[in-house]
């Protein structure tokens, strides 16, 4: 439940437990876990585009390779080749970004 208190806006998770004098309410601070679970959210779509863009291009490429002729457009070839070796690289490196974060979270 959001509260705001100094200008502050803090997340609470409130229990209570009865009893014969009536119930007794504790309240804990977890807007450092809200915003945790916002900062991951944000990471996995972030990360999610960041895959699907060169995945995207590797694919376009691939395709094309697969269905057309090539006949007199080695350049051509060449250059769709040199496109999924590049994007490849470029997932390659996000990966190794990712399991970097990781470990350092991990410690």
């Amino acid at each position: 439940m959001p509260v705001t208190i100094a200008g502050r806006e803090l997340w609470l998770s409130i229990s209570g437990v009865p009893s014969s004098d009536g119930t007794a309410y504790a309240f804990r601070d977890v807007t450092a876990d809200r915003q945790l679970d916002r900062l991951k959210s944000e990471f996995v779509a972030t990360v999610s585009h960041e895959l699907r863009t060169p995945l995207a291009a590797v694919y376009g490429a691939a395709v094309t390779l697969a269905e057309r002729d090539f006949e007199g457009r080695e350049q051509l070839r060449r250059d769709l080749v040199t496109q999924i070796a590049d994007q490849a690289a470029r997932l390659s490196a996000i990966v190794d970004d990712i399991l970097f974060v990781g470990r350092l979270e991990a410690g």
